[in-house]
């Protein structure tokens, strides 16, 4: 029993009950929505989220982050995405940014790309990344190559003086063409306030809402109300109840939290890889 055994529990479709098990254990507080239904082919997607609104790391929840904060150290274990899902991660890389504030947001990507299974099996995933600046490009292509998509994490270069989001929501389509039929696409946005255009950036939003689920990790502190409302306008771009907002209180929390909240939202299902015991 040399290899890692795979054990899905029944039912972990983004139920209440999974996530009250797995957050109970150390204090946790989420409100989860169940999406009912099996996924559809990607021309058939409607966005179906309702829109919740969690808040990482530290900060005081109130109306604008409800369900309660998320630890920082909370254990996680070997709990993995299972299911298929082509993902798109749209990355600000604004001057805003700055050179600590990608570290954080190269350490949480690091540590969320640690608890998905990339491939192109019914219960694995694809993943890209597009960095948006004042400019956009994509730093990794939708693949199954967790090596192409460190390197890709690892380019992540902040610069520039503004995001244009519209740019980096442009892009999806073209990076997103390379994934499945089968698998729903998730499109998450990290990003720490509002964009250049936000006009603009809300047409191609309702756009990708189209085809995909928009999930916005907005990296702001609770009481800056300009930033929550523009990044709630981006998750509710294909109406009301369509998208996913989750707040962190700044990007050095980003680094330091748990993702569970964010796999919630990316994946189809979970599943625990168990550990053979170590015979003496």
């Amino acid at each position: 029993m040399g290899a890692r055994q795979l054990a899905m529990a029944p039912d972990v479709r983004l139920s209440f009950a999974v996530f009250a098990c797995l957050f109970l254990r150390a204090a946790w507080a989420l409100t989860v929505r169940e999406r009912a239904g099996a996924p559809m082919p990607k021309p058939m997607l409607a966005a179906l989220h309702s829109t919740s609104v969690f808040a990482l790391g530290g900060g005081a929840a109130n109306s604008s982050a409800l369900g309660g904060n998320l630890s920082s150290s909370a254990p996680v274990g070997d709990w993995v995405c299972v299911g298929a899902a082509d993902i798109v991660i749209i990355v600000d890389a604004s001057g805003s940014v700055g050179a600590e504030g990608m570290k954080g947001t190269k350490a949480f990507l690091k540590r969320l790309a640690g608890h998905l299974r990339l491939g192109t099996a019914p219960s694995e995933q694809l993943v890209g990344v597009i960095q948006v600046g004042a400019t956009a490009k994509v730093v990794s292509p939708l693949t199954r190559d967790r090596k192409e998509l460190d390197a890709g994490i690892e380019a992540l270069t902040p610069g520039g003086f503004g995001m244009d989001l519209a740019q980096g929501l442009g892009l999806v389509e073209a990076v997103a063409r390379y994934g499945r039929e089968s698998a729903p696409t998730k499109v998450l946005i990290i990003a720490d306030g509002p964009p250049v255009r936000q006009r603009i950036a809300l047409q191609f939003a309702a756009r990708v809402a189209a085809y995909a689920q928009l999930i916005v990790l907005l990296v702001a502190p609770v009481h800056n109300e300009r930033a929550i409302a523009a990044a709630s306008e981006w998750a509710t771009a294909g109406g009301p109840h369509t998208g996913t907002l989750l707040r962190s209180e700044s990007y050095e929390h980003l680094g330091q939290s748990c993702p569970m909240s964010i796999l919630a939202s990316l994946c189809p299902l979970f599943g625990q890889v168990h550990r053979p015991m170590a015979l003496n």
